[in-house]
């Protein structure tokens, strides 16, 4: 829809007020589409949005049903599940409940037969980033070091990206994660965000 495509270029270009604005008109005009269940998961990590757990779980209890829309797939619908298990994960640490975030994050890790390419490893590295602890950001850095390492073909992307440096993405990423092959890929992917709440 409209309303999506607007709620996600303005998450990607860090406009969170209108961010949270289509996210909340999309779930008002089509609130059977999980989509607008997931931008609210989402905008469980910004730092200018409220953490609230009891808000993320009943969020996640809309797309918890074993059978999938007509228009998901078996193996996306249940991506989607783990993905929000995650983002709830992000509002519990958030609010300083870190020992369940961790369980839950752990628990929250997809069948490797869903998520061949571990794209859910970056959102399980970027959410305990969030967390602000030495603890979390060591096992951030051990994720995205098992995902290159389980894939060469990912690892060379990373290595050959055109956009080794980027300026904008922090002290840690121009040190500690360009020293392990993960450059400004991770970056704009999902580590934009890494730099915005965590300044």
């Amino acid at each position: 829809s409209v309303l999506w495509k607007l709620y996600a270029t303005s998450y990607d270009q860090r406009q969170f007020t209108e961010a949270v604005r289509y996210c909340d008109d999309g779930a008002k005009r089509f609130p059977d589409d999980p989509r607008f269940v997931r931008c609210k998961l989402w905008l469980q990590t910004v730092r200018g949005v409220t953490a609230n757990p009891t808000m993320a779980w009943q969020e996640y209890q809309k797309i918890s049903s074993p059978t999938p829309p007509k228009d998901w797939s078996p193996q996306d619908w249940r991506l989607l599940q783990a993905e929000g298990r995650m983002l709830v994960a992000a509002a519990l640490g958030r609010t300083g409940s870190l020992d369940s975030a961790r369980k839950l994050l752990a628990a929250a890790r997809p069948d490797p037969a869903d998520d061949k390419e571990g794209e859910l490893a970056g959102v399980e590295a970027f959410i305990r980033t969030l967390f602000g602890t030495a603890q979390d950001t060591t096992e951030a850095l051990s994720i995205l070091n098992r995902y290159a390492s389980g894939s060469p073909q990912h690892r060379e992307r990373l290595a050959n990206s055109d956009l080794f440096k980027c300026p904008g993405c922090g002290a840690i990423f121009n040190t500690a994660f360009n020293d392990r092959g993960f450059n400004c890929w991770w970056c704009v992917n999902f580590s934009i965000r890494f730099v915005d709440f965590r300044d």
